[in-house]
């Protein structure tokens, strides 16, 4: 069926790039993400977040001290943080109080003196009124929505790498700075090192955003990388947790739900449309991520779970996107190493604009924090500060066509599909006639089909991708397993 071969797909079938590379890596033999001449970590895209953190320390040289502050959480992420400041002034006064669940916990950053005063266990006996400066390194919704509400409400500023209040919350804690004057900031919420809200708050209205797209996700990233390096998902698993990658639970970080998070934070900022305003569809790299990497692997590529948005509809509503794709072995995608985070913005007046960066680990995110620390020792200096500005609403939305990607100039997508020749339990009955009555019915073209070791495998074509996803839910009510890997522009 197809005129596949044993061992392996023809190079000029199923694949949507013009050469394949040898299975053991790129074009020089090395890493499938590194292009030839390539240092690590550049992609040719953009500044990176190692070059945006030079600049910024250039800059504060000299410029008006860190306000105090107050920090609710002194983990992984607040422990590096206070080692920051204190490495940075020699000590680690400026932290007036802290609030931790637990003081007695060893730290790689210990507590200031616990009989100074200075560390709380209770949220209610934080002091965040008057004014303050806020940084929140908890996670979660609660006690954070709660201190946020505090803070803002009596103008002052709440610095957070928390996605999940931003996302959920964003906009009640937006009005309610707008209300005070107070000012919420979350650079570190997105891309942990990576400075793309900075970018995108920067970028004028009249740069017009197309898309936004990008590897949101660094826990991910890892783990997709060290499966391509042929390491198992348990060793994955244990090494990203041994570095600090990975939670306990890292289940938000494997089904996209983080990402999708983030994207809806860089559509809030990009496009002013609310963060619940903007619609998810989402695939993580679950359930098999192995298979995944195989099939991958199989067709010359690299695997990576990408997030994107488009510019809102008539009716305000963003639609996103999270799901594993199929990328070039050397495209800037592959590139992207370990736990690292790019992202890409096209605009219709400022061409494309990308920026990259550690997207986990305390440190990455700590940076972050203290950047827009520094945009506040700036602010209250009388300065501008980078992300002064609110940020609903911040962009003039311009409707566009009913047909958004016709009017933005986004082609038609593909979609390689793998999935078993034979209904399960049923070796009688082949798959084919089955699948092209749902690909007919879903209006989706059926470019290419091929059979390699029992398994059917496809390239789909259509402009609507909802319309795979209905497909992806149909073959599964089959108890098909299919393996759906949107093919990714280089």
């Amino acid at each position: 069926m197809g005129g596949g071969r044993r061992g392996g797909l023809p190079a000029h079938r199923l694949h949507p790039w013009p050469r394949r590379f040898p299975p053991g890596g790129g074009p020089d033999g090395g890493h499938p993400g590194r292009r030839p001449g390539a240092s690590p970590g550049s992609g040719g895209w953009g500044m990176s977040s190692a070059v945006e953190a030079a600049r910024t320390e250039e800059a504060r040289q000299g410029g008006p001290p860190l306000p105090p502050l107050v920090l609710a959480g002194c983990g992984t992420v607040g422990g590096a943080l206070l080692g920051l400041i204190r490495e940075g002034r020699g000590s680690d006064d400026l932290v007036r109080s802290i609030l931790v669940r637990d003081p007695a916990r060893e730290r790689p950053e210990p507590l200031p003196d616990p009989d100074g005063g200075r560390v709380v266990t209770r949220p209610s006996e934080l002091p965040v009124e008057g004014g303050r400066v806020v940084v929140e390194a908890l996670g979660g919704i609660r006690p954070a929505l709660g201190l946020a509400r505090r803070t803002l409400a009596g103008g002052g500023t709440f610095i957070t790498a928390n996605k999940s209040l931003v996302a959920e919350h964003g906009t009640e804690l937006e009005a309610l700075a707008a209300k005070s004057g107070g000012r919420l900031a979350f650079e570190a919420a997105v891309g942990g090192g990576m400075p793309v809200v900075r970018l995108l708050r920067d970028l004028p209205d009249a740069a017009r955003v197309r898309r936004i797209e990008g590897i949101l996700n660094g826990t991910s990233n890892y783990l997709l990388d060290e499966l391509h390096a042929g390491r198992s998902w348990s060793e994955a698993l244990q090494s990203a947790r041994a570095l600090g990658y990975a939670e306990a639970d890292p289940s938000r970080d494997v089904d996209g739900r983080d990402a999708a998070d983030k994207i809806r934070l860089l559509a809030w900022v990009a496009f002013g449309v609310p963060p619940a305003h903007v619609r998810v569809t989402r695939r993580g790299i679950l359930p098999d991520p192995e298979a995944l990497v195989a099939e991958a692997r199989a067709l010359g590529g690299v695997v990576r779970l990408l997030a994107r948005v488009d510019p809102p509809d008539g009716a305000g509503i963003c639609r996103a996107r999270v799901e594993p794709c199929l990328v070039p072995r050397d495209s800037p995608w592959a590139d992207v190493r370990g736990a690292d985070n790019r992202a890409r913005v096209s605009t219709a007046r400022a061409g494309t604009l990308s920026v990259s960066g550690p997207g986990a680990g305390g440190q990455a995110t700590a940076l972050s924090l203290l950047t827009d620390l520094g945009d506040e020792a700036l602010r209250r200096a009388g300065g501008s500060g980078g992300l002064a500005r609110p940020v609903f609403p911040v962009r003039t939305i311009v409707a566009p066509d009913p047909d958004s990607s016709r009017a933005e100039g986004h082609p038609a997508e593909r979609w390689h599909l793998s999935l078993e020749g034979k209904i399960p339990g049923h070796p009688e009955i082949e798959v084919r006639p089955r699948l092209e009555r749902i690909l007919a019915r879903a209006d989706i073209r059926l470019v290419d089909v091929d059979r390699d070791s029992g398994r059917l495998r496809t390239v789909l074509e259509t402009r609507h991708a909802p319309r795979v996803d209905l497909v992806g839910e149909r073959l599964r009510a089959l108890a098909l397993e299919p393996r759906l890997l949107r093919l990714a522009e280089r």
